[in-house]
């Protein structure tokens, strides 16, 4: 298996971190196999490649506490995960890593986190708009009152 390769556009030898470091024992076949390509080609560089990139976003990524909270309050049974959110918190002090703890509730809880999901109700006729608006925008209003409250408790915890 080759552990390294030749990239005449850049000029340069890109080998693997294991190549690189088996390549520094004097003697061995990793060496002997660097010294004859930089003997071969002795104006191109030799540069470790970095490890992979990675492709697609982890699953988990900017999965934090506070964007769990605002998932959470996007749903109808909001205080009863809300509670249950701070059940968890609190028993994951005892665990090894308390992010991993409630992170695993999360995911087993809401398995379709990553899928996007529209929970905007179509929009309603001309005739109710008015009796709708105002008992809409009020609810609205206390959420985000309950979720710049949570914003500022999670703050103070975490």
């Amino acid at each position: 298996m080759r552990n390294y390769r030749i990239d005449f556009t850049h000029n340069t030898i890109v080998v693997d971190y294991k190549f690189d470091k088996a390549a520094q024992v004097i003697g061995s076949a990793a060496y002997d196999d660097l010294r004859r390509i930089t003997a071969d080609f002795p104006s191109m560089t030799v540069r470790v490649a970095s490890h992979r990139e990675q492709k697609s976003p982890h699953y988990t990524k900017r999965l934090n506490y506070k964007n769990m909270i605002r998932y959470m309050m996007t749903f109808e049974n909001r205080d009863e995960l809300l509670a249950e959110f701070r059940t968890i918190q609190e028993q994951s002090h005892n665990a090894p890593c308390p992010y991993a703890y409630v992170r695993t509730w999360f995911m087993t809880t809401f398995p379709n986190y990553n899928q996007p999901v529209c929970r905007v109700k179509p929009k309603p006729s001309f005739k109710s708009i008015n009796e709708e608006t105002v008992n809409s925008s009020k609810s609205m209003h206390s959420n985000a009152n309950n979720l710049d409250t949570f914003d500022k408790e999670i703050s103070q915890n975490f």
